[in-house]
């Protein structure tokens, strides 16, 4: 049986000590996060909605879910460190190292900028935003991640139709608990690192979860240590898609 996701991630945080702000429905967690305090504290603390009214993705496009049965979430965090360009891949990167240690029999790939992908499906998204305030800069990490429901059947997929798929009946709450924990910790680990350049690890893994994508054009051949990408011997830099 489906449980509310927004409840039960609420309660995942106030057992891992993560002050999360939970709200039944609400315009944008990232516009709502955005606009809070900012705190003196470098620890997250995260915004969940239920349902969003006017859900946001990259480039002014929506984010659309049924109410209580996606992830619709933005991860906070407070520090005096400008955010660096490579952040943006490296995000990715964690959310998709999450899913992956979570789910390992699902064919997760990462899809430049932001996207994760199962298969040929969209199944999640990150908006990453900045607020500067004097020499404080708030990091807003909004993750929307198709739980229970795919808003556009063909090009977006669930992960509970996905663990279907691999013969899982239903998505357990232990399960979904253990993706919150993974994903905190990879989360935490680059927003800490926010280096100016990708090590050379970073940027065989990017180009492993890129590549994993099955209908790709083209084969990355090289990520660089700024993030851009080589593909058919032309350079996309990553910004810029």
């Amino acid at each position: 049986m489906n449980f509310l996701v927004g409840q039960k991630t609420a309660e995942w945080a106030a057992k891992s000590g993560v002050p999360a702000h939970y709200f039944k429905e609400l315009t944008s967690t990232n516009t709502v996060a955005k606009d809070s305090p900012f705190r003196s504290t470098p620890a997250p603390e995260i915004f969940i909605a239920e349902f969003q009214t006017a859900g946001r993705g990259r480039n002014q496009n929506t984010w659309q879910s049924s109410p209580g049965e996606n992830l619709l979430s933005s991860w906070v965090y407070h520090s005096h460190q400008a955010r660096q360009p490579v952040l943006s891949p490296l995000v990715g990167l964690a959310l998709f190292r999450a899913l992956l240690a979570s789910f390992p029999f699902i064919p997760f790939s990462l899809k430049a900028p932001n996207d994760i992908y199962a298969g040929a499906q969209k199944i999640a998204g990150l908006l990453i935003e900045n607020v500067v305030e004097g020499r404080k800069n708030k990091l807003v990490i909004g993750l929307g991640l198709n739980v229970f429901f795919a808003p556009s059947l063909g090009t977006a997929t669930s992960l509970q139709k996905e663990l279907q798929a691999c013969g899982v009946s239903h998505l357990h709450e232990e399960a979904w608990f253990d993706f919150l924990d993974r994903w905190t910790l990879e989360l935490g680990s680059v927003v800490a690192q926010n280096a100016g350049t990708l090590g050379q690890l970073q940027q065989t893994s990017l180009l492993f979860a890129l590549n994993k994508k099955p209908d790709l054009v083209a084969p990355f051949t090289q990520v660089s240590e700024v993030g851009s990408l080589q593909q058919a011997g032309q350079w996309i830099s990553w910004s810029e898609l």
